[in-house]
């Protein structure tokens, strides 16, 4: 990250990642960052779940999940939530009904558009668009051209 100074010791990383988060170092034992410490982190993993056997091969290897391309990593995760029997969630009757009208409301305005669009081309464009756009630009230069055009036409207020 780029906020971190590159001169930080891995702990001092640690520090400054999680006051940046608003986590204190009080909420993690040392134990989690002595790396010096083989008993202290065999532990600590063995408290949190491993077994011995995985244990011992956190101790001597490193294991790096970024290393894993991106399609790789959810398959990862999915494999893992699938061996465990984690599925979909539904959520509450509230949040499913406010859902159904968002997407039927979808559905109604997408009938209005396509109604709207199948009318025969009406609109009058004006004579002098291209001067409008470019006396638009003159004092909005960091704009695009077509921010330009829908300004004019009154898509946008400003």
């Amino acid at each position: 990250m780029s906020w971190i100074r590159p001169t930080l010791r891995p702990l001092d990383d640690v520090r400054a990642i999680a006051t940046a988060r608003g986590v204190e170092l009080t909420d993690f034992t040392e134990a989690v960052f002595d790396k010096g410490n083989a008993e202290a982190r065999r532990r600590n993993l063995i408290k949190n779940g491993a077994t011995e056997e995985e244990a011992e091969f956190l101790l001597e290897r490193r294991v790096e999940l970024n290393a894993l391309r991106s399609d790789e990593l959810v398959d990862f995760i999915e494999r893992k939530l699938q061996k465990h029997g984690v599925r979909k969630l539904i959520p509450p009757r509230n949040d499913l009904a406010a859902a159904y009208r968002l997407f039927k409301r979808g559905v109604a305005i997408r009938k209005l558009v396509e109604t709207e669009l199948a009318k025969p081309d009406s609109i009058r464009v004006p004579a002098n668009l291209d001067k409008q756009v470019r006396a638009y630009l003159a004092d909005h230069s960091d704009v695009p051209w077509d921010d330009a055009v829908a300004r004019i036409a009154g898509w946008t207020k400003h």
